[in-house]
C-alpha cells in the first residue's frame, strides 16, 4: 500500500510540475506513461513519471528525475522544435 501511495505521489508532483512549465503532454497506460509534445505536436519525450526513467523522442538521450527532464526539455527543447 506505501508503495503504491509513494509512486501516485510521483506522478502527482510530475504532473503539476509539467502543467507548471506550460508543456503539452498526454498520459498514457492508467497515468504511467506520459508523452510530452513540442509546439508542432511532435513527439519530443517519453516519460515514466513513477520511476523518473524518459528518453528523447529524436536523439533517443536518456535521464531520470523529473529534475534532469525538465533540463533537458528547457535547454534543448527549442533547438528539438526547430528540428536541430
Amino acid at each position: 500500500m506505501k508503495h503504491n501511495l509513494i509512486k501516485n505521489l510521483r506522478r502527482d508532483k510530475a504532473v503539476d510540475k509539467l502543467i507548471a512549465n506550460h508543456y503539452n503532454f498526454k498520459q498514457f497506460n492508467q497515468d504511467l506513461h506520459i508523452v510530452i509534445y513540442d509546439a508542432n505536436g511532435m513527439e519530443l519525450v517519453n516519460f515514466w513519471p513513477t520511476t523518473g526513467v524518459w528518453w528523447a523522442a529524436s536523439n533517443r538521450k536518456r535521464g531520470r528525475s523529473l529534475e534532469s527532464l525538465i533540463s533537458f526539455i528547457d535547454i534543448y527543447g527549442g533547438y528539438l522544435d526547430s528540428g536541430y
